[in-house]
C-alpha cells in the first residue's frame, strides 16, 4: 500500500492534476497513513458529577420529570462537590 501511495503521490507531482483528482490522492494518502497527534485527554469526573450527568442526560425524559426532580432534589445542596455539579449541568442543560 505504502509503495502505491508513493507511486500517486509521484504522478502527482508529474503530471498535470485537477483539483479533484489531487485531493482525491491526498485524501487517500492521509486516510491511509495518518499524522502523528498527541492523544485527546479525557477530564476525571467525580461519581457525584457521572451520577448527576447519567440523570440529567440519560434516564431524563418527558415522563418521570417529576421522579427525576425527586431525586435531585435528595442530593446533599450544601456540599461543594454536588452544588458545583448541579450548577454546571443546569448551565449546560
Amino acid at each position: 500500500m505504502k509503495s502505491f501511495l508513493e507511486i500517486l503521490q509521484r504522478k502527482k507531482a508529474a503530471q498535470h492534476l485537477g483539483q479533484q483528482e489531487r485531493m482525491l490522492i491526498e485524501n487517500a494518502s492521509y486516510y491511509v497513513n495518518p499524522p502523528e497527534r498527541a492523544a485527546i485527554q479525557q477530564k476525571e469526573r467525580t461519581p457525584m458529577d457521572l451520577f448527576v450527568c447519567k440523570l440529567m442526560y440519560v434516564d431524563l425524559t418527558k415522563r418521570n420529570v417529576e421522579k427525576i426532580a425527586k431525586q435531585i432534589r435528595k442530593l446533599h445542596w450544601e456540599e461543594e462537590e454536588v452544588s458545583t455539579v448541579l450548577r454546571i449541568a443546569a448551565t449546560v442543560y
